[in-house]
Formats: structure tokens, C-alpha cells, sequence
């Protein structure tokens, strides 16, 4: 018995981590070295803005803490809209492959049929996110991505 137990425990400290416990992984994982920029515009045709380079020392913490924040978000199922109403605030990250991904609010709209138009009344959903990559489209719990986007 002893030994079948010391035997265990030999092969405990010889696995990998994947074997031993769950490898429970981010749903995205995004490297601060493969970002050109990160845009954010908000309001009325973007009226407000602001571009973060990657080139720029002094705004390279901005992108640091935005790729962060993305990576430890979690994914959620809760039911969020994601038609474009008004003029949405948006965050879009650039790569040096060309892609892009873009970021938003979460949001739940109530939709109002009339006969000649249609209504949308979109609320925000606290601390959540639409993260869209290519044809991939996600809701992510992220407060401090949210809290940061509210800030700007």
C-alpha cells in the first residue's frame, strides 16, 4: 500500500499540469507584440477619437493593459444584441497581419415593429462586451475593459 501510494506521488511531480488538473484556458489569447493600434471612437461619427500606437513608448501601456484585460475576460452566454443602433462607441484593435478586432458594449434592445419603421431601444449591459474577430462574435465579462471604455 505504501508503496503504491509513493508511486503516485512520483508520478504526480512527472506529469504535466494538463494532465493533472483542468486546463481551462482563456477564450482568446492575444499578444501585446502583435499590435499596431488600438482606435476608440465614440459618439456621433466618431466625433471623439483617440488612437493608441503601439510605436509610441509612452502609449504602449494602454495597449499592454487592453490586451490584458481581454485576455483574463470570461466568456459568458447572456443573451446580448448585437444590432448596430445609434452611433455605438467602439474599439477596434489593429495587427500586424491586418486584422482587426473590435470591441463594443453589450447591449439588450427592445425591438418595436411599426408599420412603416422599426424602434430600437438598446440599453448597455453592465461590465460586458461584444468582442468581434472576423466572423467570430463573442460576449466577454470584462469590468475593467468596461470601466476603462466608460472612463475615455
Amino acid at each position: 500500500m505504501k508503496l503504491h501510494c509513493l508511486v503516485i506521488v512520483v508520478l504526480m511531480f512527472n506529469l504535466p499540469n494538463s494532465v493533472i488538473s483542468a486546463n481551462i484556458e482563456s477564450p482568446q489569447r492575444l499578444n501585446t507584440a502583435d499590435v499596431v493600434s488600438i482606435q476608440i471612437s465614440k459618439g456621433l461619427h466618431g466625433k471623439y477619437t483617440k488612437t493608441y500606437k503601439a510605436k509610441r513608448f509612452w502609449e504602449k501601456n494602454k495597449i499592454t493593459n487592453v490586451v490584458n484585460w481581454i485576455n483574463i475576460a470570461t466568456e459568458n452566454n447572456i443573451e446580448n444584441d448585437t444590432v448596430v443602433y445609434g452611433y455605438p462607441d467602439f474599439l477596434r484593435i489593429d495587427f500586424k497581419n491586418g486584422e482587426n478586432i473590435y470591441i463594443s458594449y453589450a447591449q439588450k434592445c427592445e425591438v418595436r415593429r411599426n408599420v412603416d419603421s422599426t424602434e430600437y431601444t438598446c440599453k448597455r449591459i453592465d461590465d460586458y462586451i461584444t468582442y468581434k474577430q472576423g466572423e467570430e462574435t463573442k460576449t466577454l465579462y470584462s469590468k475593467q475593459l468596461f470601466d476603462w471604455m466608460k472612463s475615455i
